[in-house]
């Protein structure tokens, strides 16, 4: 099953703004090399120019996958960075699929609830 894993953040902490920038880097580094090693087929950044909307990263690929990148060592530091330079800082796992796959999905959660 394919999926994604999704970063959100909109604040900074006033005055960690250079922190901010190695943290970029050091996370693009990241997954560049989750990307190049087969983790992650691909991610992309999502910025936005309406003021405090706040920024995103997307990183798809096989739900698996992404659940093993997640507990990789590097990726739970630079979450814990993210979330001492972004107070606001999240991520969260999403399940992907055509429509009907989903609709699926619910169908049969709905009749193990029945």
């Amino acid at each position: 099953m394919q999926g994604a894993i999704i970063l959100r953040s909109a604040k900074v902490v006033p005055g960690r703004e250079a922190a901010l920038v190695d943290l970029t880097r050091d996370t693009h580094a990241f997954f560049d090399k989750a990307r190049s090693d087969g983790r992650i087929t691909d991610y992309m950044w999502f910025t936005s120019g309406q003021g405090n909307r706040g920024d995103y990263v997307v990183l798809r690929g096989d739900t698996e996958n992404l659940v093993t990148l997640a507990a990789d060592p590097e990726f739970q530091s630079l979450s814990m960075r993210s979330s001492l330079i972004l107070p606001d800082f999240e991520w969260g796992f999403y399940g992907t699929g055509d429509p009907e796959e989903i609709l699926e999905r619910y169908q049969e959660m709905a009749r193990q609830l029945s």
